[in-house]
C-alpha cells in the first residue's frame, strides 16, 4: 500500500489493521465541483474468491445522489436548476436540511 501513487484527495485506511488488505476505507476529498470540500468514504470489502466475485462497496457517507435512478428529484433540480443544486449540496454536506431530509455534516 505504501507504494501506491494517490492523489491528496484520496486516503485510504485499514479499519481493522494492516494484515486485512481485504478489508478497507476510501475517503475522497473532491477538489471540484458541486462537492467541493466534502468528505465521503467508501468501505469495501474483497471476497477471497476476488476477481471472480467483485468486491462489496458502500458509501457511508449519506448525500443527494443525482444519478440514482431512484433519485429523480435531485436529477431533476441537476437538469432544470443547477444553482438550486448546487445549494442543495452545500446545505447537504453542512449538515442541513434538503426539503424533507436530513444530511449528517461530512466537511
Amino acid at each position: 500500500i505504501a507504494e501506491l501513487n494517490l492523489p491528496k484527495t484520496t486516503k485510504i485506511s485499514f479499519p481493522n489493521g494492516k494484515d486485512d488488505l481485504m478489508n478497507f476505507e476510501a475517503t475522497l476529498r473532491p477538489d471540484e465541483g458541486y462537492y467541493l470540500g466534502g468528505s465521503f468514504t467508501f468501505t469495501f470489502q474483497v471476497s477471497p474468491s476476488y476477481p471472480h466475485e467483485a468486491p462489496k462497496v458502500k458509501c457511508k457517507t449519506k448525500q443527494p445522489n443525482d444519478e440514482d435512478p431512484l433519485n429523480h428529484e435531485a436529477a431533476a433540480v441537476l437538469r432544470d436548476n443547477p444553482q438550486k443544486f448546487q445549494r442543495n449540496v452545500q446545505m447537504a454536506m453542512s449538515g442541513g436540511y434538503v426539503d424533507n431530509t436530513h444530511f449528517p455534516r461530512c466537511k
